[in-house]
């Protein structure tokens, strides 16, 4: 293992993988999952993070075989220009889909994107093309209630975060994009595993240690008020799943620490507003009553200072900033050193969603999209 994690290329780590099959092996797997569950209990994210990326690729391996998994990380495709153009009209009708949201503009984005992906020949441009393709589905399951668009959306999504190394900038997209997906699988199945494992995505994020580097995979923005109030709302979404306290009093923490982010905007203010008054139900503290309070009366005050239209816009729940792409070329990244060994480099693709930050809170009584009622088939 220590092998395979200090190969210099690809090449050499098909070799080895293909000569040593045990690699493949429950014991092999189970071994890398040790090392990250060790790595995740010392807050060391960034070497949790190479292992557990390598522990998927092995996955992969024993399921497609390593000339298939390593081939799509070396391989070049003959006619990239050609699945640039689709990659291209797919981010075209993603921003159609986006401002208007009627459903024959967002049937139109999931068939691009489909397109997109379809013509895959390598890792790289399935980072690309599925992380389209998970949005839009995701888009259009938040206006029609499709079951169906929701669970083709998270495999996707979740074969993005898979594929995506965790030293390049694209892997918070993958991460983000994939929380989304997950959250609104609960609101599917009401299955408490989706929630969790969000929470948990969201978590390794905000808490990450090292400093902030613009041209790294976790950039200040990592850290912003979006990023803080969605994982403070999946915590708030599980309480209500649960009934557990504990998580109420960890999303009143992580609005609060919004609240510090964002400059106290009326948003902000408003989120920590309901989620204390919900915790007062919880303690019967009046204290948290009377924060609730202050909190909502210092949100309706900045929302009146802001009436002016296109100054101030709310974000209901499913809707997200549209940071978008503008190069579906692909970008080239290296493996993250291992307190082991060093990763080899990896090849990865552009940004695999359009929307990197998803708040789903809005404010008050801003929960818009939860009451969408899904059903199977997105035809419903």
């Amino acid at each position: 293992m220590d092998r395979f994690l200090s190969c210099a290329d690809w090449a050499g780590a098909e070799r080895l993988v293909a000569s040593r099959p045990r690699l493949t092996g429950d014991g092999a797997l189970a071994l890398l999952a040790s090392w990250e569950e060790e790595a995740r209990s010392d807050a060391d994210h960034t070497t949790a993070d190479t292992y557990e990326y390598h522990r998927l690729l092995l996955e992969r391996c024993r399921g497609e075989g390593p000339a298939r998994v390593f081939g799509e990380l070396t391989a070049a495709d003959p006619a990239q220009e050609r699945w640039e153009e689709l990659v291209e009209a797919a981010l075209d009708a993603l921003h159609r889909a986006a401002g208007s949201r009627h459903r024959d503009d967002l049937d139109t984005a999931v068939d691009h994107c489909k397109r997109a992906a379809d013509r895959c020949f390598t890792a790289p441009q399935r980072v690309v093309a599925y992380g389209h393709l998970g949005v839009a589905l995701l888009r259009r399951a938040d206006r029609v209630g499709s079951a169906e668009d929701v669970g083709r959306a998270v495999g996707l999504l979740d074969t993005v975060y898979a594929l995506t190394p965790p030293s390049t900038p694209e892997r918070l997209d993958a991460v983000t994009n994939l929380a989304w997906a997950l959250e609104l699988r609960h609101r599917v199945d009401r299955h408490p595993a989706s929630l969790d494992r969000a929470a948990e995505l969201l978590r390794r994020v905000v808490e990450r240690k090292e400093p902030a580097d613009p041209d790294g995979p976790w950039p200040s923005g990592a850290r912003d008020a979006d990023m803080l109030t969605s994982l403070a709302s999946a915590l708030r979404t599980r309480y209500f799943a649960t009934g557990s306290p504990a998580d109420l009093a960890d999303a009143v923490v992580w609005f609060e620490r919004a609240v510090q982010h964002d400059g106290r905007s009326a948003r902000a203010l408003g989120n920590l507003g309901v989620a204390l008054s919900e915790f007062f139900g919880c303690t019967g503290s009046v204290r948290d009553l009377r924060r609730a309070e202050e909190r909502l009366r210092e949100s309706l005050a900045d929302r009146q200072q802001r009436r002016c239209p296109g100054q101030h816009r709310t974000r209901s729940e499913g809707e997200h900033s549209d940071q978008s792409v503008t190069n579906p070329r692909g970008s080239r990244g290296s493996g993250t050193a291992t307190r082991r060994a060093n990763s080899p480099g990896a090849s990865s693709g552009a940004t695999c969603g359009c929307w990197r930050s998803w708040s789903r809170a809005g404010g008050i009584g801003d929960d818009a999209s939860a009451g969408t009622v899904f059903q199977t088939g997105h035809g419903a």
